[in-house]
């Protein structure tokens, strides 16, 4: 189906990628495409016959399904992980081998604390990006993100503990987590362009 038999969006005339939308005049034109033109115009009409829409037709282009918006949402978050990544490692591991050549050698603890850091960086980098692309609230996402680096802070502790690697106060590693994982969070606030 597409443009031709009336199911297209006229703005963009992709029917497989734009949620079409049909209002009582019968033009069909993509929910999301409508809603940008309608934001960059202030306008609220067809774009075909100039028809003005009604209230509840510009409600419902308004509703862009949730699957849509997740999609969007993911895209627009992949360059500022990225970019945070980019910050935050590269910044991590420059000190890391910095350390290395200062003290002739690898240290062990060291080795321990680039890999907490990066199990830690994951998530709470991905909870950043995704929180920065929807523009949620920075406080909303610094908390999210700060409760993502207390958890992985304490995996990573179990995990070498029980390897008998290291053995880390709960309280300390929690606090230590929460602190990187709120960094990090507004990190990726500021990788955005």
């Amino acid at each position: 189906m597409g443009i031709t038999d009336g199911v297209g969006c006229i703005i963009c005339h992709d029917s497989a990628q734009c949620n079409p939308f049909k209002p009582t005049c019968g033009h069909t034109f993509g929910r999301s495409c409508m809603q940008r033109w309608m934001e960059s115009s202030g306008q609220r009409n067809c774009l075909t016959c100039t028809r003005q829409l009604t209230d509840d037709e510009v409600e419902q282009i308004n509703q862009i399904p949730l699957s849509e918006r997740v999609v969007k949402i993911s895209i627009k978050a992949i360059p500022i992980f990225g970019r945070t990544a980019s910050i935050y490692l590269g910044g991590l591991y420059a000190g890391f081998a910095s350390g290395v050549v200062l003290n002739g050698s690898l240290n062990p603890a060291s080795v321990i604390a680039i890999a907490a850091n990066t199990a830690v960086f994951i998530p709470v980098a991905a909870i950043g990006a995704l929180g920065a692309a929807a523009d949620a609230p920075i406080g909303l996402v610094t908390g999210a993100g700060a409760a993502a680096g207390a958890c992985g802070g304490v995996v990573f502790n179990h995990a070498v503990a029980t390897c008998g690697v290291l053995n880390v106060s709960g309280t300390v590693v929690c606090l230590g987590g929460a602190t990187i994982g709120a960094a990090l969070a507004l990190l990726a606030y500021e990788a955005r362009e």
